[in-house]
């Protein structure tokens, strides 16, 4: 019969609750991709299982890239350039990792209001590619060392005579960049690609974009074109003035210009893109942007003059938000459902809304595409985001909802749908995608199976579909190469044919008229999207708006054909109604006779063949980035270093550094990603030498004693993340603390005295929940309005600590007496509630919880909680205030003094300033709830939000705080108060 102490049976109970809930979770490793690898001169391919095609066209594509963006820049890469093919969600995006020389390609192509349609692979490689190369072109020192950084820490005035560091006050890292370039100026050459590129061009949605800013005078300034960080269509505006003034700088200057910016660019003194300019060409960068925004604001009023005039837009009935796309009608035209951004920031955030007694009710989240009907006007059908499932991966389904009960159910699982359409029977029809392209499929709703209709697997791109009254035809929009023509499919042959069809124009949305005789559409074939009607016996079209900024997905009213749609005006898509459309008369409507799409003589299906080897782990180069900190009184000067395997399956990550005094901190992180969950290692060495100090021995001899102090820990756990918002890890560490004193006599008869020992050696078994609920919104990082934040950790902790020192009876020498009465439980939780003030615009309350509990009271003061200083309550010291129980409310008031302030000093900018004015009650203590004594105080936090060089987000705070309490504490065996006064203290890092 085995005997188990009582706290070794809690402790296995724990550590099976543990591992058992922890084991329960998924993480988003990708463990179940099988991946391959190939090479061209110039590349390396890696793709897994289910991307072949895009892999193809990949190859394609990037020979016949790479000497033509590499000949504008004059610069190759050392090493052949990584391109990671993914396919693994429901999105659309490429990342351009350019001193790790590799790229990264979503299969799915991009489907975005604000650019038009291009072949998906020619394009976002193109410009990741062209990151790689002018980016590469324009770094100050070797590639292997990305960036540097300074860093300084402030520490508190020492308050005990048993406190080796004090707490900082304040600290602050301010980077050191290798590349050093404005946001627009790396968009916008990524986007212009090279002179004569026709992979991306600037087509009719940018220009509308440009067009839409300078009609309202309202273009990026030069410091607003520097950064991102904005809301609506902000952030796309960047992209889209930094492609247009690159354009211009080429144009006006050659495309050579390009070049010479880079070698500018890569000398060390040159911090400011104001400077590079002036060195070039003779002008400051801000003057040349002015100029240039003189011109296009005048070409553009002027070519919009007859348009202006004569506007038809109809009544817009719904502008709140950025965005509002795809209405619907009911099939008795008497409701009005659409997907509406309302209450977000960001034109990607859509929800579902209708029309209800002169308001909008909301109805689901998360959806895309378009929205229709069953024909008797019970239910919904429209493609729905579900939650990530146990890889993390993110899929759209085909959702009904149900009005007679408000419910919404998921009819398919990882069907990857893009827009739906209902034809007179109830028949569902789907667009589907997989591996870069599009096709439709027919849903049987009985056994809940897709039938494919199409067989594209080209990258052909279809958006949109509707079903003709008769229910022998789906009519519906498509992109290959440039733009979107329009086309019907045969239910019953699969035969397609061409209805609109416009080499040198964009047509698409097309709906069809309920008596089935034509379909309205939106064109862009003057240069702005406008709405079309085209009756399928005649080749004419009829326009029926005329706007300067764009109108699009149009849905025709069944009962009394009107048409309602979306407008985009004034930055904003609107939702706009035409309740009587009548033709216009074409030379009311001219803009740009000369806009056309170019022509190509590219054939999407010819694509090359290779052979792969199944993939075998590649790691990139080694990277250092050199910092130097000053704390403690000395400079630091150390370095990071880190690699990562190319599918990011490991990495390292370790640091050290050393002062004069040979003080030490080193850090070591190994990161294994090939199964679902991450297993990680890491471990810390850390010494500390204490200035020398004078005394005499019996009184004859004097000596100087040094100190020094040694620490380490180590760790091994694992880490999940669930559904995005979720981080769970669960770990055993094991660390000791050591302190080693050197007594150094004058008189060379006395022997060195060395003595050492260990007073602290810890064994900790935790698990811990990172939860983030905090929604998305501009200005979010440094002010959350909506939602909640919980950081939660339950431990147990086996201290042995240093009581006293015996005598080993076998050798006859000191020996080290621990205790392990302070082994206990412990619970820590921190949680932040973000509350947004009705009528108030960017002002919130938030509350913070910081809380602690040790289930043994009796441990030793070495492992209290201690509750001032920065962290805690900031009217104290940090170590004024200890106990084995902590608990802390701020409750604080945050609101914008300059939400848009866009000073700029280049490469520095200053975007916007907060100011938050809280209360702190709370305390640390030792025993039950009822000897918790609270004190509180009183402070201001002011925040400024910004960048540093350009590409670096700089995050300041200040705080002013006031103790309104007086309390007591032990200092240097003195009892000493502290309380009302006022205590400062200060951050710059990168994030708030």
């Amino acid at each position: 019969m085995f005997n188990i102490d009582k706290q070794t049976n809690k402790l296995l109970i724990i550590f099976f609750l543990i591992i058992i809930s922890a084991f329960s979770l998924f993480g988003q490793n990708h463990p179940e991709l099988e991946w391959f690898t190939f090479e061209s001169e110039h590349f390396i391919y890696h793709y897994h299982k289910g991307t072949e095609r895009t892999a193809q066209m990949a190859l394609t594509i990037a020979e016949k890239v790479y000497p033509k963006v590499t000949d504008l820049y004059d610069w190759e890469p050392a090493d052949k350039t990584h391109i990671i093919i993914q396919d693994t969600d429901d999105y659309s995006n490429g990342g351009a990792y350019y001193f790790d020389n590799k790229i990264l390609l979503w299969a799915s192509p991009l489907e975005f209001d604000l650019r038009g349609n291009h072949n998906w692979i020619r394009d976002v490689f193109t410009h990741e590619f062209s990151h790689i190369i002018s980016l590469g072109a324009s770094m100050k020192y070797p590639i292997s060392i990305p960036a540097g950084f300074i860093q300084v820490l402030d520490r508190e005035k020492p308050i005990r005579d048993n406190i080796v560091l004090e707490y900082p006050k304040g600290i602050g890292v301010v980077p050191v960049p290798n590349v050093v370039v404005p946001m627009w100026w790396a968009e916008g050459v990524a986007q212009y690609q090279f002179s004569g590129s026709t992979n991306d061009i600037w087509d009719s949605h940018r220009d509308m974009i440009l067009r839409d800013r300078a009609l309202n005078n309202d273009l990026l300034t030069w410091p607003e074109m520097f950064t991102f960080g904005k809301k609506g269509t902000g952030n796309e505006s960047v992209y889209n003035t930094g492609l247009a003034f690159v354009r211009y700088l080429a144009k006006r200057y050659s495309p050579k210009i390009h070049k010479k910016i880079t070698r500018e660019a890569q000398k060390k003194t040159r911090l400011s893109f104001n400077k590079v300019f002036k060195r070039i060409l003779g002008k400051d960068g801000k003057v040349i942007h002015k100029e240039w925004c003189d011109e296009i604001t005048n070409t553009y009023k002027k070519q919009t003059q007859t348009i202006r005039k004569n506007i038809v837009k109809g009544k817009i009935i719904f502008s709140e938000g950025p965005s509002n796309f795809f209405p619907s009608y009911s099939p008795n035209g008497k409701r009005l459902i659409f997907t509406s951004s309302k209450g977000n920031d960001y034109i990607g955030q859509t929800n579902l809304y209708e029309f209800k007694k002169g308001r909008v009710e909301k109805i689901a989240n998360k959806t895309r595409g378009n929205i229709v009907w069953s024909n008797d006007g019970k239910n919904l059908y429209y493609a729905k985001e579900q939650k990530p499932d146990k890889y993390g991966s993110v899929w759209f389904d085909l959702a009904k909802y149900n009005f007679k009960n408000d419910e919404e159910e998921r009819l398919t699982t990882k069907a990857r749908i893009y827009s739906v359409a209902v034809g007179p029977k109830n028949e569902i029809y789907l667009i589907t995608v997989h591996d870069g392209s599009h096709n439709i499929q027919k849903y049987n709703g009985k056994n809940k199976k897709l039938t494919p209709l199409t067989d594209f697997n080209n990258g052909e791109q279809v958006f949109t579909i509707d079903v003709s009254p008769d229910a022998k035809k789906i009519i519906f929009d498509m992109a290959l190469i440039h733009g979107r023509d329009i086309y019907s499919l045969d239910i019953k042959t699969k035969e397609i044919i061409s209805i609109v069809k416009d080499e040198d124009h964009d047509n698409r949305s097309p709906v069809a008229s309920p008596d089935g005789k034509y379909i309205v559409f939106s064109s862009d074939r003057t240069g702005i999207f406008n709405l079309y009607k085209k009756y399928f016996n005649s080749d004419s079209v009829e326009i029926l708006t005329n706007v300067t900024g764009g109108a699009f997905y149009p849905e025709i009213n069944p009962k009394n054909g009107g048409i309602c749609y979306s407008l985009f005006d004034n930055g904003t898509f609107k939702l706009a109604k035409l309740n009587s459309p009548k033709p216009i008369q074409a030379e009311l409507t001219q803009y740009n006779k000369n806009y056309k799409m170019p022509s190509e003589n590219y054939d999407p299906g010819n694509l090359k063949n290779f052979d792969s080897k199944p993939y075998e782990m590649t790691f990139s180069r080694m990277f250092f980035m050199p910092f130097v900190m000053w704390d403690y009184n000395a400079f630091k000067f150390g370095t990071v270093l880190y690699q990562s395997e190319i599918l990011n399956k490991f990495d390292l990550f370790t640091s050290a550094s050393i002062n004069k005094r040979k003080d030490i901190d080193a850090y070591l992180s190994l990161e294994y990603k090939k199964l679902l969950p991450t297993i990680y290692a890491e471990g810390y060495f850390v010494t500390l030498h204490m200035d020398s100090e004078s005394g005499r021995f019996n009184e004859f001899y004097e000596y100087k004693r040094k100190i020094y102090f040694g620490l380490w820990d180590a760790r091994l756990g694992v880490k999940y993340n669930w559904r995005k918002a979720n981080d769970f890890d669960l770990h055993i560490s094991h660390g000791q603390y050591s302190a080693h004193i050197k007594d150094d006599y004058t008189d060379p008869q006395v022997p060195l005295q060395k003595f050492g020992y260990t007073y602290f050696k810890g064994t900790t078994i935790e698990f811990g929940y990172n939860g983030n609920f905090v929604k998305p919104m501009w200005r979010g990082n440094i002010n959350p309005t909506s939602g909640f934040e919980i950081d939660m950790k339950v431990a147990y902790d086996i201290n042995d600590f240093l009581y006293g020192f015996g005598i080993n009876e076998e050798y006859g020498t000191l020996k080290q007496l621990y205790s392990n009465k302070s082994n206990t439980m412990r619970l820590d939780l921190n949680t932040d509630i973000y509350l947004p003030i009705p009528l108030t615009d960017n002002v919130a309350l938030n509350f913070n919880i910081n809380s602690g509990w040790l289930e043994n009271t009796k441990v030793d003061s070495f492992f209290n909680y201690f509750g001032g200083g920065m962290p805690g309550l900031k009217g104290y010291p940090f170590y004024s205030i200890e106990g084995t129980n902590k608990f802390i409310l701020t409750s604080m008031l945050r609101f914008p003094i300059v939400k848009n302030i866009n000073l700029a000093f280049e490469p520095f900018k200053m975007n916007c300033i907060y100011l938050g004015i809280y209360h702190q009650i709370g305390n640390t203590w030792s025993g039950a709830i009822t000897d918790f004594e609270p004190i509180q105080d009183v402070g201001t936090e002011l925040r400024i939000g910004g960048n540093t060089f350009y590409s670096f987000p700089i995050a300041l705070t200040f705080d002013v705080v006031y103790g309104l309490d007086k309390i007591q504490y032990d200092e240097f065996d003195e009892e000493k108060t502290v309380g009302q006064n006022f205590r400062f203290y200060w951050k710059v890092l990168f994030e708030f």
